[in-house]
């Protein structure tokens, strides 16, 4: 709800897009018979065609099309993180906020790779070829697998990190953050069993375990549960950090990183803490 960013003097503007199947399916097929030889992406391409249409409208609302910002949470600051690297989105924003989601390492499928999922994913409804998919019932199609955005040549023509290496992004402002309890969700955060906390860290660090255990102890379960907390909570600072390290290699405009530690008042749940999207009521005023 935007009404109070309203009062502001802003103009708000949210956005529907595709997801799923209809927003990230990729086929040989699809891809054969798209002009950009390039499938997938429409979800991320319905972001673009907002953007233009807030290019050719927004003055009608008192808004402004040179100073528009682009802002979304969890898979939208993925999205948010693929316009400014997509060539289509060039000069349709000039500010990026990403909540929850700016971290290294993390890299986009190609193509060719991602519509063999697509078939296969089609004979696992019973379909041989693209027609016959779109034959069934939209509701057949809904769940099951999960889709997300690939290097298609066209909104995107690599891998969101090589583009902002090669310096090729929408180079803009950009702020990012993460909450301090983003896990807090899962049924196992921080209720990893103290021996079985131990061991996962030897697993992970090898030689380095004894290192990291001294940082985050596990000798009794109520130590642990602190530790497997704090270490998550430290592990997202680190890959917000190093997000912002690997864009100021090429990027000439500023980030600006926050660490959001305030839980919604929650008498009934405090164990959520600052929770994953707990960030967003506050980012609306509401």
């Amino acid at each position: 709800d935007g009404e109070e960013l309203a009062k502001k003097g802003l103009v708000v503007v949210t956005i529907n897009y595709r997801l799923g199947i209809f927003g990230f399916y990729t086929h040989p097929e699809l891809t054969k018979e798209s002009p950009n030889h390039a499938s997938g992406n429409y979800g991320l391409l319905d972001c673009v065609a907002a953007l233009e249409w807030i290019q050719k409208n927004i003055a009608a609302f008192g808004g402004d099309p040179n100073q528009v910002t682009i802002a979304g949470q969890s898979a939208g600051a993925m999205a948010v993180h693929a316009l400014t690297a997509s060539p289509l989105a060039k000069g349709l924003f000039q500010r990026a906020i990403a909540e929850s989601g700016s971290s290294v390492g993390r890299r986009t499928k190609e193509l060719a790779a991602s519509e063999q999922d697509g078939v296969k994913w089609a004979e696992t409804k019973g379909a041989a070829t693209l027609q016959e998919l779109r034959a069934k019932p939209a509701a057949d199609l809904m769940g099951g697998a999960r889709f997300a955005p690939v290097v298609d040549g066209w909104f995107l023509p690599a891998d969101v990190a090589a583009i902002f290496a090669q310096n090729k992004q929408n180079d803009v402002p950009t702020m990012t953050g993460l909450t301090a309890d983003e896990g807090s969700a899962s049924p196992t955060y921080g209720k990893v069993k103290a021996e079985d906390f131990t061991k996962q860290a030897q697993q992970r660090f090898g030689e380095q375990a004894a290192d990291f255990l001294k940082l985050y102890p596990s000798n009794d379960q109520t130590q642990s549960s602190l530790s497997q907390k704090q270490s998550a909570r430290d592990q997202g600072l680190v890959a917000m950090y190093l997000w912002a390290a690997e864009r100021a290699k090429t990027a000439r405009t500023k980030a600006y990183t926050y660490y959001f530690t305030r839980g919604i008042p929650w008498p009934e749940h405090p164990e959520f803490g600052a929770f994953h999207t707990g960030d967003v009521p506050y980012f609306f005023a509401n």
